[in-house]
């Protein structure tokens, strides 16, 4: 492990480790730190900050807005038929702009890693393609008039949803 200060304006790839806790707090640098076996790890406000909140942000507003809009629609049938669909066009207003930038930062988060194992890639390969499914299936879901197709598309959108958000909780370490 090598010694290092790292501030806001500067950042090194990968990131630092300090040996000594009394180093970083003595540093003029905008840093803070957390201890991980006995090291200290500076952490910056920089662009991989930016780019894994935009993510994860994108990833909740998609995922957790088919889990909002799933739960409502039963109740919402039930009071106003005419209004599902006023409620499932607002959320493709929201959730396809989100999708389409959880994509981006996931290309961006890919071209941003300094290198990775096998099994690694191999789970991003299925992390893709069930990001891809998911895509498909909210599509789907939207596009066709049959009562069947819509419901099995929405249940496919959302369990392919979900399964790779755990697969981007398992390949974040």
């Amino acid at each position: 492990m090598r010694t290092c200060k790292t501030s806001f304006i500067h950042r090194t790839w990968p990131p630092c480790w300090v040996r000594d806790h009394r180093h970083l707090t003595r540093s003029k640098h905008l840093a803070f730190g957390f201890r991980k076996e006995g090291l200290v790890k500076d952490v910056n406000f920089d662009a991989q900050t930016i780019r894994v909140t935009l993510h994860i942000l994108a990833v909740c507003v998609w995922v957790g807005g088919q889990i909002v809009v799933g739960a409502i629609v039963p109740a919402l049938k039930r009071v106003n038929p005419d209004a599902v669909s006023h409620v499932a066009r607002a959320f493709g207003r929201i959730g396809w702009p989100f999708f389409g930038l959880a994509v981006f930062t996931g290309i961006w988060n890919m071209v941003s890693l300094p290198g990775t194992s096998a099994s690694w890639n191999a789970l991003l390969g299925i992390k893709m393609l069930l990001v891809a499914i998911s895509g498909a299936g909210a599509w789907l879901h939207q596009s066709t008039t049959r009562v069947s197709v819509r419901g099995a598309s929405a249940g496919l959108a959302l369990l392919a949803s979900l399964a790779a958000l755990v697969m981007g909780v398992m390949l974040s370490g």
